[in-house]
């Protein structure tokens, strides 16, 4: 799934601190940490079309700890998954151990908020990306808002709050606790028909905004939402203790993303095509660039056709019908953190080192590719048509 790793290498202090890490007790060429290096470092120095992953496919095992089977079609976010935990644990033995987290780490609210008590039960879960319900949704947005809703527990499937002793009324829901800098928001597509047991692909037209606000789907955003609420139904003299709740404060561009990625299927839930649409980011203070990664060609993209091209389904037929978004990737606009995190790192402020042995093979793979590349051009056959000439008269 080169979709994938080609837009990590795109984030350049994701790529930076990849090509700094080093694990001592990896083997090389069995060292998934080491393949990725080399991928990073031959897409930015490189002077071939494309770098052959073989030997990257080889060190990324499954989850049984076995190569992956290339001939086998895998899902991109399976493999997203399977390569950040790889990934993960290889960079525990660095000084870079926390970069994942660092850069896709955000935390989950799990909530019961009792409606029959004062009582809320609140559980922290890590995530690497928002798993996001796609069907009969036509707005990222709607998707959004249907993953925060949640569900009440109520009747027989009443919720047992241990401080009352007894059975009550609650909401139980999941919403965003910290927003990580990089968003990633997988549109699930891929669903299983129970009556069949077969797998089959959800097309259903769902568009995504360039820029996407996210405070309606956090903790204190919908915390406040409840308090407001409750202070409706009741005298504001009875909502003293309920006004005196102060909820996390963050500036405005916490919140504020910006669309910097998208992987592109084409094709059925058994057989198909990736292909990534990615912004570069490294062009400041310009406009955004965008290029189309697709195998072994990358060129110029004109994002004006990501609605076409990424939307889904508006009544096409046949391989048209079924080209659509299956991942999205979101950078925060500024470079903010919240306070007293763990990490206060900025997002990027230095040169990508690649490692010194990588960059030699990199240099001499470029001047055997050159110097094959010169002997088959046809300059080169001309001047050695015109030496050979230029001989034979001095010959003669």
């Amino acid at each position: 799934q080169m979709c994938i790793r080609d837009r990590f290498y795109m984030i350049p202090s994701f790529r930076s601190d990849i090509l700094e890490a080093i694990d001592p007790e990896a083997t090389t060429e069995d060292s998934m940490l080491f393949q990725t290096q080399c991928l990073f470092s031959a897409l930015s120095k490189s002077v071939k079309q494309y770098y052959n992953p073989k030997a990257f496919c080889h060190a990324v095992k499954d989850w049984d700890n076995n190569p992956i089977n290339v001939l086998e079609q895998m899902d991109v976010d399976e493999f997203f998954n399977l390569f950040l935990d790889r990934l993960e644990a290889a960079l525990k033995r660095t000084h870079y151990k926390d970069t994942i987290k660092k850069h896709f780490g955000g935390v989950f609210a799990n909530q019961i908020i009792g409606k029959d008590c004062p009582h809320t039960s609140t559980r922290k879960e890590p995530f690497l990306a928002l798993n996001l319900q796609v069907k009969n949704k036509r707005s990222l947005q709607q998707c959004l808002e249907s993953f925060v809703n949640g569900e009440m527990l109520q009747g027989n499937n009443a919720y047992f709050c241990e401080k009352c002793d007894k059975k009550i009324t609650a909401l139980k829901r999941t919403c965003i606790k910290r927003l990580p800098r990089h968003l990633i928001c997988v549109l699930k597509r891929f669903d299983i028909n129970y009556d069949t047991m077969q797998k089959f692909k959800i097309n259903d037209y769902c568009e995504f905004p360039m820029t996407l606000n996210m405070e309606a789907y956090t903790e204190e955003t919908l915390a406040r939402k409840d308090r407001e609420q409750e202070e409706l139904k009741v005298d504001m003299e009875n909502t003293d203790a309920g006004s005196a709740r102060k909820e996390k404060v963050y500036p405005k561009e916490y919140y504020e993303y910006k669309l910097s990625g998208v992987v592109i299927h084409m094709g059925t839930s058994e057989v198909g095509h990736y292909i990534s649409l990615i912004a570069n980011r490294e062009r400041r203070g310009a406009e955004d660039q965008w290029l189309e990664f697709n195998d072994t060609h990358v060129k110029y993209y004109n994002s004006a056709l990501i609605s076409i091209d990424g939307f889904g389904s508006q009544g096409l037929r046949g391989w048209g019908n079924t080209k659509n978004a299956y991942i999205l990737f979101y950078d925060r606009v500024a470079d903010y953190d919240p306070p007293n995190e763990e990490d206060k790192s900025p997002e990027w402020t230095k040169e990508t080192v690649i490692p010194k042995e990588i960059d030699r093979k990199i240099k001499e793979e470029n001047l055997k590719y050159l110097y094959t590349k010169l002997l088959f051009q046809g300059d080169y056959f001309d001047f050695v048509t015109r030496l050979g000439a230029v001989s034979y008269t001095h010959l003669t």
